[in-house]
Parts: structure tokens; C-alpha cells; sequence
């Protein structure tokens, strides 16, 4: 089956270093929560799920964040008000933890001001 694909020479593998284990959840996508979420939340968790150890912390400053995903300071913290408001990802200081994805998908009716972006 792998001759069907347009590259099978590069097949992802999952690889795990022993510090780092960057994966994003599947629920992610099936239960919706990208929808609940800007496009400048989305990076910034994408982000932090790739930094993450095993236990889903990282410790990247609002400075680095915005700089890896190109975005300024004041988008950076937009959007991690609102994956704190939805449980997905837990702060304290400079130490961000990307957490398990919440049962039951996203609030239903998202305001359009709490996306996580203007």
C-alpha cells in the first residue's frame, strides 16, 4: 500500500528523544476545538504541543512564542487567555502546560471576541 503514497521514502515515525514528546491529540480535531479558536490561538498551541515533555510542559516566554509562530506580544497572550479559558493549556510564570483535551468538545456557542484573536 505504501506505493500509493506520493512519497513513501518519508513515512513519519514517531520519535521520542527521552525529554521531548511533541504530539498533538486527535481530539484536537475531531471534538471541534480548533473551530473554537483563532488561527493565532491554533499556532501558539500547535506550538506548545510540538516544546512539550512527556507531562506537557514547556517554558517558552510570550517573547519566544510570538517569535516562533510570528506573532506580537499582545496576540501571544490573546490567545493563551483563551486556551486557558477553554482548559486546554495551564500558566504559571513562564511555564505553560499543554493539558488533556476536555470531554465533550468546546462551549457550544463561542463569543466572537473570546477567539483568541482580533
Amino acid at each position: 500500500m505504501d506505493e500509493a503514497l506520493p512519497r513513501p521514502d518519508r513515512i513519519r515515525t514517531l520519535e521520542l528523544d527521552g525529554t521531548r514528546s511533541g504530539w498533538i491529540a486527535t481530539e484536537v480535531l475531531r471534538g471541534g476545538w480548533l473551530r473554537a479558536v483563532s488561527h493565532r490561538a491554533t499556532a501558539v498551541y500547535a506550538l506548545l504541543c510540538l516544546a512539550a515533555d512527556a507531562r506537557g510542559v514547556s517554558f517558552y516566554a510570550v517573547e519566544a512564542l510570538g517569535r516562533e509562530v510570528g506573532l506580537d506580544d499582545g496576540d501571544v497572550r490573546v490567545a493563551l487567555t483563551r486556551l486557558e479559558q477553554l482548559e486546554l493549556v495551564a500558566s504559571r510564570a513562564e511555564l505553560r502546560q499543554v493539558l488533556r483535551v476536555p470531554v465533550g468538545g468546546p462551549p457550544r456557542r463561542t463569543p466572537s471576541f473570546a477567539l483568541g484573536g482580533r
